[in-house]
């Protein structure tokens, strides 16, 4: 169990290593204008930005977020080797990069991929189904990082006697479903005499917000000379 354990830890750090990789070596998308035809930029060109015929092209908001959660995700799983802690900050942040990804791939290339510095531009599109590529390993390295958890909290709880997320999380629904059930639902009537009640003081209350509104205004209409 602890070697699966390491495997798992060791696969989320290189999953996350080989998004990055994706982001930084092979090209993302492209952009087809009328003035400097087809230019190819790769994901980390698209979130820094770069120099074309002199002047600065790129800076996609999205697509650097996504390279920044990608190497904290990378960057939680190789601390978590001396910090146990760290295990969930990996988690949360592969699984935020993953469905993030997941909406970037199934998107328009036009939502995500920055076309300021490029005159007349007329179609964006991804290349080499990178959104894709880099959304299969991120999610690879989220999957690796949450059997680390599972793992090596069951491996932690074994020692202690503790019990483990899993046994937590289903006590809690148990729990859940016991105050549920302990909830006195209002009949009809009641309801509707509480809705009655709600609208006449909403009402109510919007009669005198008018007349404050109505009266503060005459006032300053008054003071100012108009």
């Amino acid at each position: 169990m602890k070697v699966l354990n390491n495997i798992f830890r060791v696969l989320t750090v290189l999953f996350g290593v080989a998004a990055l990789a994706l982001f930084v070596f092979i090209d993302f998308g492209e952009i087809n204008n009328v003035i400097e035809g087809v230019v190819a930029r790769t994901g980390a060109e698209f979130a820094f930005g770069t120099k074309f015929n002199g002047h600065e092209v790129g800076k996609s908001a999205d697509i650097l977020l996504m390279m920044i959660t990608t190497a904290l995700t990378t960057l939680f799983g190789a601390l978590s080797f001396k910090y146990k802690k760290t295990r969930w900050a990996t988690c949360g942040f592969g699984a935020f990069t993953t469905i993030y990804m997941i909406v970037i791939a199934c998107s328009s290339a036009n939502k995500f991929l920055d076309t300021q510095g490029f005159a007349g531009f007329e179609t964006v599109r991804y290349l080499n189904n990178a959104p894709l590529l880099i959304c299969l390993a991120i999610g690879l390295s989220f999957v690796s990082s949450v059997a680390y958890l599972l793992i090596s909290d069951k491996l932690d709880c074994a020692a202690s006697g503790n019990a483990t997320i899993l046994k937590k999380f289903v006590k809690f629904l148990k729990d859940y479903k016991g105050e549920v059930a302990k909830i006195v639902w209002p009949n009809t009537r009641s309801v509707l005499k509480n809705t009655l009640i709600v609208l006449v003081m909403c009402a109510i209350l919007t009669v005198i917000v008018c007349l404050f509104d109505f009266g503060l205004g005459a006032l300053v209409n008054l003071i100012l000379g108009k």
